[in-house]
C-alpha cells in the first residue's frame, strides 16, 4: 500500500515538490510556491484518489491530510508540529478529510 500510495503522490506533484515518508504509516509533502489553498486542494485530490483505490486483499483504505503554511519565524519544528496537530484534528473529526494548521498553534509548540 505505502508504495502505491508514495506512486500515485509522486506522479500528482510537481518537480520542485518533495514526498518523504515520516514514520510508519505517515508522509510529509513539500511543497514550495504553492498556497495553503492549492495545497488544500491537492490533498483533497489525494484525498479522493486514495479513497477510490483497491490495494489487494486489503481492499479500500481513506487517508487524512494536516496542511501547515510557512509563517514568518516558523522552524522545521513548528512547521511540522501545526501540520501534525492539524492531522490529528482531522483524525479525531472523523478521518477521511483535510485540516488546516492553525497558526496560533506555533505559539503552543515554539
Amino acid at each position: 500500500m505505502l508504495v502505491d500510495i508514495s506512486r500515485l503522490v509522486t506522479e500528482a506533484i510537481g518537480d520542485h515538490e518533495l514526498l518523504a515518508r515520516w514514520g510508519g504509516e505517515e508522509f510529509v509533502l513539500l511543497a514550495p510556491g504553492r498556497s495553503a489553498n492549492a495545497a488544500h486542494i491537492l490533498a483533497e485530490e489525494l484525498r479522493m484518489k486514495v479513497e477510490a483505490m483497491v490495494f489487494g486483499q486489503v481492499g479500500r483504505i481513506t487517508c487524512s491530510f494536516g496542511i501547515a503554511q510557512y509563517v514568518a519565524n516558523d522552524t522545521s519544528d513548528t512547521l511540522l508540529a501545526r501540520a501534525d496537530a492539524a492531522l490529528y484534528r482531522a483524525k479525531a473529526n472523523g478521518r477521511n478529510r483535510t485540516e488546516m494548521g492553525i497558526e496560533a498553534e506555533v505559539r503552543s509548540v515554539a
